[in-house]
């Protein structure tokens, strides 16, 4: 059961009012215009900040934490928020289920774009105290970075996921997704531009794409690493990788600050093998 926390007699009383009128209104929102429900049937908050309820008929409950920038969507959420009158109020933690989607927006880190991480699933529990996301049931990830041209897709049964703190320092923010862990089946696909020299000398910006498979997936956003393990295959145009990785029981790649393959460690035991093929070019999978 989540922990039930104290909050401001000011939240209950406003609260309260919305939630008497929720049929007509169909919105809960704080004094500070932080924390906004909406979509739901059923649904009881609580003095402490402790809520519970259920999606409309046909709808899902949409929870709104501006200053988290963080949204998110489920047939049932259970909650606490914490917070006082003075200061914005924020989600501390949630349970959703029925089908979920989990969306932040953090400035990108290496474009003036905002970067975006959607996280779909079964269930969810966020925890906001360590920015943890557990995720089960069909997940899919997609980490968009329009501005720099970057995209991490990856999908699997369960995924276990670390999320970046809002940083108001320019300059100083780590991906939305700082930590990942999948179980699988894994598919993974990483989109980027590297720069790159054509045959006239000339050097331009060319898409690639790396896609992979295996048992279980690790990502670590400081150490730029991405790594698949059991029954490995990883494909793609980009010349980082030296070639098409078969059947290793590992792979860890090795990324730049830009998202381009550096290195690739391969462990093969208790078989595999790697098949160089010439460069191609052009951010398509090869069939």
């Amino acid at each position: 059961m989540l922990r039930r926390n104290k909050v401001g007699l000011a939240l209950l009383l406003l609260i309260s009012c919305l939630a008497g009128n929720a049929s007509a209104q169909g919105r809960i929102v704080d004094h500070a215009g932080n924390v906004e429900i909406t979509g739901f049937g059923p649904f009881r908050i609580e003095s402490n900040g402790h809520f519970i309820g259920k999606g409309a008929s046909g709808d899902k409950i949409h929870v709104v934490s501006h200053k988290q920038q963080l949204t998110v969507d489920g047939s049932s959420v259970e909650g606490n928020l914490s917070g006082t009158r003075q200061t914005e109020y924020s989600v501390q933690e949630m349970t959703l289920g029925g089908g979920v989607k989990v969306v932040v927006h953090r400035r990108s880190t290496r474009s003036a774009s905002v970067e975006t991480a959607t996280i779909t699933g079964e269930t969810a529990v966020y925890t906001a105290a360590n920015q943890h996301l557990k995720v089960t049931g069909s997940i899919h990830i997609s980490d968009e970075d329009p501005g720099a041209d970057q995209s991490l897709v990856a999908s699997g049964s369960s995924a276990d996921l670390e999320l970046s703190n809002v940083i108001e320092k320019v300059g100083s923010e780590p991906r939305a997704i700082r930590n990942a862990t999948l179980e699988g089946p894994v598919v993974m696909d990483l989109h980027g531009t590297r720069l790159d020299t054509d045959a006239k000398g000339v050097k331009k910006r060319v898409k690639f794409i790396t896609h992979g498979t295996g048992d279980h997936m690790v990502y670590n956003d400081a150490e730029r690493t991405l790594t698949l393990k059991g029954h490995v295959n990883i494909t793609g145009d980009d010349p980082g990788l030296g070639g098409e990785i078969q059947n290793v029981s590992s792979a860890t790649i090795h990324l730049t600050a830009t998202g381009e393959a550096e290195s690739i460690d391969l462990n093969g035991d208790p078989v595999g093998k790697t098949t160089l093929r010439q460069k191609e070019l052009g951010g398509k999978r090869r069939k």
